[in-house]
């Protein structure tokens, strides 16, 4: 009896309507919520309202801002998928890379420092830049005498910054900068390269300023080498040894500079030996 009464009801379960799918609240969900997906997808992607329309460069002094520009919209302009007619176009605000223009911009723009890029809804973007300033020429590969001042060629001599990095080639070594160049040639160059430490180039820049404010001795070439060699406009050079303490090694010479070489000495000077621990030699 148990059995027939079940077997009863299932029969008549089984003969009752469905319940239509529209007036389940769970389709309604999944089609509001397929709705909205497709509408922001669209917004984010297609929107011409969000499509970065102006390019703001701020920071530059010695490049154009159009030249930036022109990198940035060379990149926006071309679709993340598709063609560029019909793609999904990377200049929308919300998936432009602001990354990938980063790496574009300092690939291209070798005399850039740092950029900032930000984006301001709805359709701009800002390029904030930071130029690196020459502190000192440097020669990779030239003769005995291409360092002397009025020396040219631009193939071989490039403006450095405090970093170390090349970022522009010169037509001369003018008296403008100090020279810097390697003990040896066998060094790779390329712009936006580091082809001298910082640690180096701080070295540089002290004994640089110490010599011209304490002295008024110009440091014309620096031979970046071990030691490293200074030649001055009064045609006498100065070894130090870049792995002890400089500092200390500045004070020797000052006080060398100061009590036993004169201005008379100094015309007959040939070099002042500051390498070696705790003495100091001159010539």
């Amino acid at each position: 009896m148990s059995y027939r009464k079940r077997h009863t009801y299932s029969k008549i379960k089984s003969l009752r309507p469905k319940k239509n799918i529209i007036r389940r609240p769970a389709f309604w969900i999944a089609l509001f919520s397929a709705f909205l997906l497709c509408t922001t997808s669209y917004l984010i992607l297609f929107f011409p309202g969000f499509h970065i329309s102006r390019i703001e460069v701020s920071g530059y002094e010695k490049m154009s801002s159009q030249d930036m520009e022109n990198i940035a919209w060379e990149y926006l302009n071309k679709s993340l998928i598709g063609s560029e007619s019909v793609g999904i176009p990377l200049k929308s605000i919300f998936i432009a890379n602001t990354t990938k223009i980063r790496e574009i911009v300092y690939k291209k723009f070798p005399i850039i420092e740092e950029v900032s890029i930000q984006k301001d809804l709805p359709n701009i973007l800002h390029i904030t830049i930071k130029e690196r300033k020459p502190v000192a020429i440097f020669c990779s590969d030239f003769g005995d005498n291409y360092w002397l001042i009025g020396g040219n060629d631009s193939d071989f001599c490039y403006l450095i910054d405090r970093n170390g990095v090349i970022f522009e080639e010169v037509q001369n070594v003018t008296e403008e900068y100090t020279v810097l160049r390697h003990g040896t040639n066998d060094i790779e160059v390329a712009l936006g390269g580091e082809v001298v430490s910082k640690n180096t180039i701080d070295i540089v820049r002290k004994i640089e300023h110490n010599l011209e404010d304490n002295f008024q001795i110009t440091a014309v070439k620096f031979t970046i080498s071990n030691p490293l060699i200074v030649q001055t406009n009064e045609s006498w050079d100065i070894y130090f040894d870049v792995n002890s303490d400089i500092d200390l090694q500045i004070t020797k010479m000052n006080s060398l500079l100061e009590g036993e070489i004169t201005q008379d000495v100094r015309k007959e000077l040939q070099y002042i030996y500051l390498q070696y621990k705790d003495r100091a030699y001159y010539k």
